[in-house]
């Protein structure tokens, strides 16, 4: 292998290969054909002049020498990773719910998710975000979604409301006027969204969280919202937080990112980096 420059893919082609034992679920891994890893393996074994995999039936294993080369590219594409990553900002768009938990992350830009859905899941394919932490769900197969948290639903109003006292029972609910989100977070996740909005007397209609406490803390309206959220300014701003007398599904956050960043070490570091800083917000 004398003078022959070894493209960084191949490397981390073979390490998924041989984490997969498949071409074919390398392949989905990597966003690519089946023949492109194929041909990036060969490539591979005529540059180091061995052959490093063999075939069994339908799957694939290692060589004794593929065995013996797999810890040394792992621990040669780690340090690479781990210099690459020192400059590069992790822009993560994340639910305000968390956003303000964040900011302590080193190399973690944080944005507020309030584009639309479809912008922020174009943006991760784009490369120009990392990750999103939101009750968005993303069906698209070359994405994760990883549940990070569930919590439930609770009634807030202002602690003045003059009609509400630290209790609320159903008539109540659907007689009140109701501050909601938009429709496009749904965070109102409630046995079904559509048909609670379509029995709620809707007054307002906020494109945040905070605009909805801010909403509610001016006016009669109430609102349903994730608990979390609630219990953070509930005594800076005099709410009232109340259980839902509804069945209601609990709010549900994911990680979403894409399949590629799965096994990236640098961002898989800063993924637990997330989870241990919002380990306040969820179970273990």
């Amino acid at each position: 292998m004398t003078n022959k420059r070894l493209d960084l893919n191949l490397i981390q082609t073979f390490l998924i290969a041989a984490e997969y034992q498949s071409y074919t679920k390398a392949a989905e891994h990597l966003g690519v054909t089946q023949p492109a890893v194929s041909a990036s393996i060969r490539r591979l074994e005529a540059l180091i002049e061995y052959q490093l995999f063999t075939k069994v039936g339908r799957s694939i294993s290692l060589t004794s020498r593929g065995q013996n080369l797999l810890p040394k590219l792992r621990q040669a594409l780690c340090m690479v990773e781990n210099a690459l990553s020192i400059s590069p900002q992790f822009k993560v768009y994340c639910s305000e719910v968390f956003s303000g938990s964040l900011s302590s992350i080193n190399n973690v830009s944080v944005h507020e998710a309030a584009a639309t859905k479809n912008l922020l899941l174009e943006l991760l394919h784009q490369q120009k975000i990392a990750l999103i932490i939101d009750s968005i769900k993303s069906d698209d197969s070359t994405l994760v979604n990883e549940v990070i948290h569930e919590e439930p639903n609770v009634v807030v109003c202002r602690k003045t409301h003059p009609r509400i006292n630290g209790q609320i029972n159903t008539k109540q609910l659907f007689k009140e006027k109701h501050c909601v989100l938009t429709d496009e977070w749904a965070v109102n996740q409630t046995t079904n969204h559509n048909q609670y909005l379509n029995n709620v007397q809707v007054e307002t209609v906020a494109s945040s969280l905070s605009g909805i406490v801010l909403n509610v803390i001016e006016s009669d309206n109430i609102a349903i919202i994730p608990q979390s959220f609630a219990m953070k300014w509930k005594e800076q701003l005099d709410l009232q937080v109340i259980d839902l007398p509804i069945e209601s599904n609990l709010v549900t956050y994911h990680f979403i990112y894409h399949k590629r960043e799965k096994n990236n070490l640098h961002h898989k570091r800063i993924r637990n980096n997330i989870k241990e800083t919002l380990k306040p917000f969820y179970k273990s």
